[in-house]
């Protein structure tokens, strides 16, 4: 997914604190997904068979550089098998970890 012009400049627009917080989410995300994923001994590709997504877009929720919309959360949660409420208290718990509002850690998440 390839974000818009506009939407670069919005995130530029945010508070520090807000874009810490958004980059913090993304980050836990894409840690939580990719262990979810390889816990289960899939691929990327595989993981993209099930999605019905472009593994490129894969790549980059993983990575934490792009957040998927909700249905595409959802989606994700399906083919993992986990209850979307189970992945976002893992998600919440990882950002708790970070402390992005206390000017984030250089320890690494779980």
């Amino acid at each position: 997914m390839v974000h818009s012009v506009a939407y670069l400049k919005s995130k530029q627009h945010k508070p520090l604190h807000a874009r810490r917080m958004d980059d913090a989410v993304d980050q836990a995300l894409g840690r939580a997904v990719r262990k979810l994923r390889t816990e289960r001994g899939w691929s990327q590709a595989d993981l993209v068979l099930r999605v019905g997504m472009d593994r490129n877009d894969i790549s980059l929720i993983e990575l934490g550089r792009n957040s998927p919309s909700v249905c595409m959360l959802m989606r994700l949660c399906l083919a993992l098998d986990v209850r979307t409420a189970n992945l976002r208290d893992d998600v919440e718990h990882r950002v708790q970890m970070q402390k992005p509002f206390e000017g984030g850690t250089t320890e690494k998440w779980m």
